[in-house]
């Protein structure tokens, strides 16, 4: 099994967040911009294009992988 796990998008939950945070969405896009080096949060289409390619016959060789479509973002938890 493969997954996609994708980073910040571009979706209508930035608005809600905005919203939540009391900013401009663009204040909010400039925000989450920050910690991505590819300096832009993604988009809906770049998500599924990444599935697009794991769907297609170019991509037998990702069994067991998780993609990461972000930006170069990375997150820690602990």
């Amino acid at each position: 099994m493969t997954a996609v796990a994708p980073g910040v998008i571009d979706t209508p939950q930035l608005e809600v967040d905005a919203k939540d945070a009391g900013l401009p969405l663009k204040e909010m896009h400039k925000i989450y911009a920050k910690g991505i080096p590819a300096g832009r949060i993604g988009t809906a289409e770049e998500v599924a294009a990444t599935i697009a390619f794991l769907a297609g016959p170019a991509a037998p060789a990702y069994a067991g992988q998780t993609l990461h479509p972000n930006g170069g973002e990375i997150r820690c938890s602990m």
